[in-house]
C-alpha cells in the first residue's frame, strides 16, 4: 500500500507541476480538476478501482505533457489576471485616457 501511496504522490506532483506551464484559464481548470479528482478517490480501498485510477491518472499526466508542449510552442499574449503589475499599470492608463475625454 505504501508504494500505491508513493505513487500517487509523484502523479499528483507531475500533473500540478505539469498544469502550472498552462496559460490561466487552463492552468486553473487543471489544477482544480486534479485536485478534486484526488480527493474524491482519497479512500478508496478497492484494488480494481485503485489500479483503474492510476492509469487514468497517468494517461490524464500524459494529456496535460502533449498539451503543454503543444501549447509552448506558439507565442501568446498574457492576460490581465497573469500579470498583476501590468494589471494595475493598464487600469490607471484607461482611467487617465477616460478623464482626458
Amino acid at each position: 500500500m505504501a508504494s500505491n501511496r508513493q505513487t500517487f504522490v509523484h502523479l499528483y506532483r507531475d500533473l500540478m507541476r505539469t498544469a502550472k506551464l498552462f496559460p490561466y484559464t487552463y492552468r486553473e481548470y487543471t489544477l482544480r480538476r486534479t485536485r478534486d479528482r484526488f480527493k474524491e478517490l482519497k479512500n478508496v480501498t478497492d484494488p480494481s478501482k485503485i489500479h483503474e485510477f492510476e492509469q487514468e491518472a497517468r494517461y490524464m499526466l500524459g494529456v496535460v505533457q502533449r498539451q503543454t508542449t503543444l501549447n509552448g510552442m506558439y507565442n501568446r499574449r498574457n492576460l490581465v489576471v497573469e500579470n498583476a503589475d501590468n494589471a494595475e499599470v493598464n487600469v490607471k492608463k484607461s482611467f487617465e485616457n477616460a478623464s482626458q475625454l
